[in-house]
């Protein structure tokens, strides 16, 4: 005697619920002594947890942890979008503080040649010393050189701002008084520190650790599962016949389960916990 069989079967998980629903179907056949049987069987099982992992908590670990890391991940790319903007802003701040100095060593050098014109006009009438004008044009050198390196530096400025954002570099002049006086918005530190980044991703540390928390928990409790199951069993001893005149069963049942000894999950619950009070420890020391 021997026997051929082929068996297929398709499972599915039921969406929040924790369930699932197997759909098997099974083809044996038994050959002896010449004569052949076949048994056709067509099952339908629907099992669903009634106390651990109720409702599909921990089925559903996996996209909860998915769904905190993705909105972490997008607080740190603000972040970093920020810090690039603020960056890049700072440019043009840096380019205005030049445009400044520009105009404030331009003026020192219109006076200077004012104050040189003068001298040299008393010298000429014998009402100064040649050393008092000497003097004088030395400052007036002094103060051509500190136009021309400022000049310098602007230029500078203005080439690595317009490469920076693909302008021309004729279009770099800010207007911009940095002697304006602006009133300062009141923020509330409480208030600040709650909103900040490094907060917020102590946050979701412990968010995470106490989803964590929560699936290994669940799983100290029982394993208490409702089974419901159809089944259709047809026999003959040719193929296409075992497909009819079958023979129709059902069950319910409640499966219930609980393990003994030292448990994984009683060390991961514990372990969670003192992640969550150290990220706890973090949070206040910041």
């Amino acid at each position: 005697m021997y026997t051929t069989k082929y068996e297929v079967s398709a499972n599915r998980k039921v969406e929040n619920s924790g369930a699932s629903v197997n759909l098997k179907h099974s083809l044996t056949r038994n050959d002896k002594d010449s004569n052949a049987s076949h048994s056709n069987l067509l099952a339908f099982d629907y099992v669903r947890p009634l106390l651990q992992n109720k409702d599909g908590l921990n089925d559903r670990l996996a996209t909860d942890l998915a769904s905190l890391d993705m909105m972490a991940k997008q607080v740190s790319l603000e972040e970093q979008a920020e810090t690039f903007l603020a960056s890049k802003l700072s440019k043009f701040i840096d380019l205005a503080l030049k445009q400044e100095i520009v105009k404030n060593h331009q003026i020192s050098l219109d006076l200077s040649k004012q104050q040189l014109d003068l001298d040299e006009e008393k010298y000429e009438n014998s009402l100064i010393d040649k050393s008092v004008l000497i003097q004088q044009k030395d400052s007036y050198v002094k103060a051509k050189q500190q136009l021309l390196q400022s000049s310098k530096e602007l230029i500078i400025e203005r080439r690595e701002l317009a490469n920076l954002i693909g302008s021309k570099e004729s279009d770099m002049i800010v207007e911009l008084d940095l002697f304006e006086v602006h009133n300062l918005t009141e923020i509330d530190p409480s208030s600040f520190v709650k909103d900040s980044r490094l907060i917020q991703k102590f946050d979701f540390d412990k968010a995470r650790f106490q989803r964590q928390l929560i699936t290994f928990e669940d799983k100290t409790m029982p394993s208490v599962n409702l089974n419901l199951g159809l089944s259709s069993l047809g026999e003959n001893d040719k193929y296409f016949g075992s497909f009819g005149n079958r023979d129709y069963s059902w069950n319910v049942g409640v499966d219930i389960s609980y393990p003994l000894g030292s448990r994984k999950e009683l060390i991961d619950v514990e372990r969670t916990e003192i992640s969550i009070d150290n990220v706890d420890a973090k949070r206040q020391e910041s």
